[in-house]
């Protein structure tokens, strides 16, 4: 256990929700983990900020130590469970860092409840100008989940040191694998990825002081450069970084990049 760390179980909508909580500073940030993945693999970014901030992750249901799912739910039913989250940990206009799905419920959120918010951070949120991903890619996505949850923990760490992720720290491919290990696969069946606002119809109605992260599409990343470039048009508030050298997991392929840009908007929007 770190100093000044905390493992808590809050009910949001009835759901058990996991919260694990670190630091001592003052200002507290919120971090909403991506599509697969829990609050472990914030480690690393925790471990870089719990001296100055009060830290707080959160397992979304169906991931990590939270809830397993059994109904259909939306990215709107995730964005009101992290808004339960502030809530019932009564947190004061946190900043909002979030990964993917976590970055897209942070965005969504920066709309519903700008004033519950001091900002948020949106690393390559799954925003795009068509559906990124079709049932098919769903359903092999969650074919190679079970085949990891089944394999030797050795085994999927080679591959993705290897194979996967050459270039990321022993703690970020460890912390990975144990999310996925803790996964709850139906949440490939149960969650509704389409049933959900367009962007294009309420992004310029935030006001909400933003950062946006993207990484290169080359690489994998889902944020094109027209779509940056839209949502920063329409998006007051909103400062973009984009970072060339990484795909989708900006934070884990180029943590300096990703800790420069972060820092320099938490040190802006705390002051």
């Amino acid at each position: 256990m770190r100093p000044n760390e905390t493992h808590l179980t809050l009910t949001i909508d009835g759901l058990p929700i996991h919260v694990w909580r670190v630091g001592a500073g003052r200002q507290p940030l919120l971090l909403a983990h991506g599509f697969t993945d829990a609050a472990i693999v914030w480690q690393t970014l925790i471990d870089h900020l719990s001296a100055d901030y009060d830290v707080i992750a959160y397992d979304g249901r169906g991931h990590g130590q939270s809830a397993r799912v059994t109904e259909r739910y939306t990215l709107m039913d995730l964005t009101r469970e992290c808004l339960g989250v502030i809530d019932a940990l009564g947190l004061h206009q946190p900043v909002l860092i979030g990964h993917s799905m976590g970055a897209a419920i942070a965005a969504l959120a920066a709309w519903q409840a700008p004033h519950a918010l001091r900002a948020v951070v949106l690393e390559d949120p799954p925003i795009t100008e068509t559906v990124a991903l079709t049932r098919e890619d769903m359903a092999n996505w969650k074919a190679q989940l079970l085949t990891q949850q089944s394999a030797p923990p050795e085994a999927v760490r080679e591959v993705y040191r290897t194979q996967l992720y050459p270039t990321w720290s022993d703690a970020d491919i460890d912390t990975r694998i144990a999310a996925r290990q803790m996964l709850d696969v139906a949440v490939f069946d149960l969650m509704d990825w389409a049933d959900v606002p367009r962007w294009q119809d309420w992004h310029a109605q935030v006001e909400c002081r933003a950062l946006l992260l993207t990484g290169d599409p080359a690489q994998g990343a889902i944020v094109q450069p027209e779509t940056a470039e839209r949502l920063v048009a329409g998006w007051r508030g909103l400062q973009h970084v984009h970072v060339p050298t990484v795909g989708h997991h900006i934070r884990c392929g180029d943590f300096p990049a990703y800790w420069q840009a972060l820092a320099s908007f938490l040190k802006d929007v705390c002051s």
